[in-house]
């Protein structure tokens, strides 16, 4: 059966099974965890994770998943927790950019091999070289990303 299609049934069966009245009933807080409960098991995933899952842009991902957090609660709790899980990214994401780096082509590594201003250098001058080109780098991602950040707030 495909996987897609149970969901949807399930989520059929969930919304017409039958249910006691309880529109004019005060629920006890064990009841009304269940219903809460169950809602989400309902209508978390096809909501809001489907929503989520569009975004293939991990920046737009990254910054719709925050949001949302942000909005269960009115404290800064959930978008620190939320940050904690995410942290093993961190790792992720420089070990990619590293690895990138590192490849054998349209890398970084490419790019110094390639670079007309590298022919002709001795080690010592190369080493020099791409030391003060990776600060350049750094520096101008500084500015960029401040910018960058400073449209996001705005």
């Amino acid at each position: 059966m495909n996987p897609r299609a149970f969901k949807v049934a399930m989520l059929y069966v969930s919304q017409n099974e039958e249910t006691p009245s309880t529109e004019n009933e005060k629920l006890t807080l064990d009841q009304k965890k269940r219903v809460i409960d169950t809602s989400l098991d309902s209508y978390y995933s096809p909501v809001l994770n489907a929503f989520l899952r569009k975004y293939t842009d991990i920046g737009q991902l990254m910054v719709a998943a925050q949001y949302l957090v942000s909005r269960f609660d009115d404290s800064d709790v959930p978008v620190n927790e939320y940050q904690k899980r995410v942290g093993n990214i961190k790792v992720k994401v420089l070990n990619a950019v590293g690895d990138t780096a590192m490849d054998k082509e349209y890398s970084l590594k490419q790019k110094f091999l390639n670079d007309p201003k590298t022919n002709g250098m001795g080690s010592e001058e190369l080493d020099t070289y791409i030391r003060s080109e990776l600060g350049r780098m750094k520096r101008d991602a500084t500015t960029r990303i401040k910018k960058i950040e400073g449209i996001l707030v705005s």
